[in-house]
């Protein structure tokens, strides 16, 4: 069975019936006079795919927020004023694809923030007022492709993070504004790269913003969180250090013992990398090669060493 509705009588009439499971394909699409999908209140579960298609005046999906599951794919796509997604947060499974895609007035996805996985396909393309992915949080894998795309307003990636397993290919692409990709390096498989990634397909990453041009600036940008922390921890020392009003020696001392702490956490982290690599090529462990994000660390704090110095 095919719902069709392309107004609002239609919408109303729907609710006024009193349907609450639509066991086949809900369709909503081009209209120029649905405002509101308050009349499907009731309905609990789409069958096969729900498709929320050219509707130009469509202001919130709020109408559908008793829906806990899509059988098919879940599609919301050139609605020219909605502004959110909110009405879909209530949604716990969509068994096949989720698009969402050229709706202009579409800031964030926080209404798809309780899908865990999609069953087919994840893209999101061409939302020129979409300026993050958070809502996109909870998934962790995604069975088909996953692609990112010609989204000018996204700027990271964060809301990808917990994706572990993409099964078909990963394209990150054309997205002017987007210079931070972290949230997707741990599944290009950090800190080695492919192949130790979780992507089954091809894997691609360019014209974005400088610094998510490749898979290579990705894997170097991300800091795991534990050591985020412990270069806040020596920052913060030095900080203190340059506070107490103490001799410069004391000062000189207190700097290099920092560097010296530095040190060590890059060698214990370059080891703990150069482990890894090793491990799974089954070859020899050679020299610890230095993260770029331990570097940055021993960079900030000879910075910091300099200007003390200077201020003595």
């Amino acid at each position: 069975m095919t719902i069709e509705l392309s107004t609002q009588a239609k919408v109303d009439a729907l609710g006024a019936a009193g349907c609450d499971i639509i066991s086949g394909y809900l369709y909503i699409r081009s209209s120029t006079d649905i405002t509101n999908l308050n009349g499907l209140a009731n309905i609990t579960s789409v069958g096969w795919s729900l498709e929320i298609w050219h509707n130009d005046a469509l202001v919130n999906l709020d109408g559908l927020a008793n829906i806990t599951s899509v059988g098919g794919s879940l599609v919301v796509s050139e609605n020219n004023v909605l502004t959110n997604l909110d009405g879909l947060a209530n949604i716990t499974s969509v068994s096949w694809g989720l698009q969402i895609n050229e709706n202009p007035a579409l800031t964030n996805l926080d209404g798809l923030a309780n899908i865990p996985s999609v069953g087919g396909d994840l893209r999101i393309f061409f939302n020129s007022a979409l300026n993050n992915l958070d809502g996109l949080s909870n998934i962790t894998s995604v069975r088909g492709d996953l692609s990112i795309d010609s989204n000018r307003e996204i700027i990271n990636l964060d809301g990808l993070t917990n994706i572990t397993s993409v099964g078909g290919d990963l394209y990150i692409g054309n997205n002017d504004a987007l210079a931070r990709c972290e949230g997707v390096a741990l599944l290009l498989g950090w800190p080695s790269g492919p192949p130790e990634d979780g992507v089954d397909g091809t894997i691609y990453v360019g014209r974005n913003s400088s610094g998510c041009n490749s898979i290579a600036e990705v894997l170097s940008s991300y800091i795991p969180p534990s050591i985020s922390r412990s270069f806040n921890a020596l920052l913060q020392a030095v900080q203190n250090v340059r506070g107490a009003g103490s001799s410069q020696q004391q000062a000189t001392s207190d700097s290099s013992a920092n560097a010296g702490v530095a040190r060590e956490l890059a060698k214990h982290e370059g080891a703990a990398a150069q482990s890894k690599t090793a491990a799974a090529t089954r070859e020899p462990a050679s020299i610890p090669a230095m993260p770029n994000y331990l570097m940055l660390i021993m960079s900030c704090l000879v910075g910091l060493l300099g200007l003390r110095r200077l201020r003595a």
